[in-house]
């Protein structure tokens, strides 16, 4: 999604967040896809949610994986 926060899937589920170190998501926030397509929620999930608690957080920098490559996140990412 940009600026370090990727959304992980279901069917029906979305879970927002980051990856801290390779392998590592924190996750916070989840909704139905139902209601984030519905609503339009995946732009102010990004922002308002994940990157102002990301940025709020006293973590050690960096504080997420910078990019769009699932490789630079994922261990062992395979596209099905």
């Amino acid at each position: 999604m940009g600026d370090g926060v990727w959304y992980l899937k279901t069917t029906d589920l979305r879970i927002f967040g980051w990856f801290w170190r390779k392998d590592i998501f924190l996750g916070v926030v989840a909704d139905t896809k139902l209601r984030c397509q519905t609503h339009n929620l995946y732009q102010g999930y990004r922002t308002v949610n994940v990157e102002r608690f990301r940025n709020e957080l006293p973590l050690d920098e960096p504080k997420f994986i910078p990019g769009t490559d699932p490789d630079a996140v994922l261990s062992n990412y395979d596209i099905p």
